[in-house]
């Protein structure tokens, strides 16, 4: 769990049992939250799942049904509602990470500790489909820009589309940036990282993302270092 968290993006999560239960060690964030959420409601069967408000459960031993009715009150209460959970612990308080779609926009939002997490959740989604936008920045497959190496430039490309949710406001101060990791005029392999795609907003930054070799070039090191 720890591993697949952070290789999603959640640095600030760390998981000592499957339950969620209070530990000392065991802690998140509410953007570690958030990033996790949006990987499960990427796969379809976590999002029927989240979005059902009511279910029925037959366990086999013993040989019962119970109906089951989904703790999320947004699910009722909001009409764009679709997920995701809730938990309530001493330790935490009552916490929701919450999603909600309108006119084909998804978001996200997380309130920890909240004793009207409902209502602070829906006056967050209200606020975001009000005075955000989700901005795609680069497609799939889409050459970022050129990378020069030992005999030829080589386009670089991301594996994922770039969406940024920001305030409408903000828009003309959204900025991509390349970096470099690797030292120019090397040899390249295909689907090599050669340096990674950094997104701002004013002096923020969003987001960061790695560049790919689109294709291989070859070259004699040496040959080149002497040139």
């Amino acid at each position: 769990m720890n591993k697949k968290a952070l290789a999603l993006g959640a640095q600030n999560t760390n998981f000592v049992n499957t339950n969620g239960l209070p530990r000392k060690e065991h802690y998140s964030t509410a953007r570690d939250l958030a990033i996790m959420a949006r990987h499960g409601l990427q796969i379809p069967e976590f999002g029927s799942i989240t979005r059902q408000k009511e279910t029925e459960i037959h366990f086999l031993e013993p040989d019962v049904f119970m109906d089951l009715r989904n703790t999320n009150k947004l699910l009722w209460n909001y009409p764009y509602a679709n997920g995701v959970k809730t938990g309530t612990t001493t330790a935490a308080g009552k916490c929701l990470v919450a999603s909600a779609t309108k006119d084909g926009r998804q978001l996200l939002a997380v309130v920890l500790n909240a004793p009207d997490r409902f209502g602070d959740a829906q006056k967050l989604f209200e606020w975001g489909f009000e005075k955000t936008e989700t901005v795609r920045l680069v497609e799939v497959g889409q050459a970022i820009a050129e990378f020069p190496s030992a005999k030829k430039t080589v386009p670089v490309f991301i594996d994922n589309p770039i969406d940024i949710s920001i305030p409408k406001v903000k828009r003309k101060t959204l900025q991509t940036r390349v970096v470099w990791e690797k030292t120019a005029n090397m040899p390249v392999r295909a689907g090599e990282r050669l340096g990674h795609l950094e997104v701002w907003l004013g002096e923020q930054k969003l987001n960061s993302v790695p560049l790919l070799s689109e294709n291989e070039v070859k070259g004699d090191l040496l040959n080149t270092l002497f040139k």
